[in-house]
């Protein structure tokens, strides 16, 4: 048996994308994934972020639309999704709404 596990901790990067077709309700979310490490070479602080595309359907797509906006934290598991339209995306099994984005002082 094979196991494809993702667990993110991230803001979201714009409102949900929702829609309706014949396999019920879906939302669709970019989260933003912000990454400090130290550079080998200068010790400088470097910043990265990764955006990921989230899927949800059924009832989790339909609290994502209702209540999920830019800027949210959340907590997201699922597993990995290949398209050949969009390529890889993470289909979201759980969510957890953590509140919004820290503002930086």
């Amino acid at each position: 048996m094979d196991l494809c596990k993702v667990t993110l901790l991230g803001v979201v990067g714009a409102d949900p994308r929702t829609s309706e077709g014949d396999g019920g309700p879906t939302a669709v979310l970019r989260l933003a994934i912000n990454r400090a490490e130290r550079d080998r070479k200068t010790g400088a602080l470097l910043k990265t972020t990764d955006w990921h595309a989230v899927v949800t359907v059924g009832k989790l797509a339909e609290v994502v639309g209702k209540y999920v906006r830019k800027g949210a934290r959340l907590y997201v598991e699922g597993t990995l999704r290949a398209t050949k339209e969009k390529g890889v995306d993470v289909l979201a099994h759980n969510l957890i709404m953590l509140g919004s984005a820290r503002k930086a002082k």
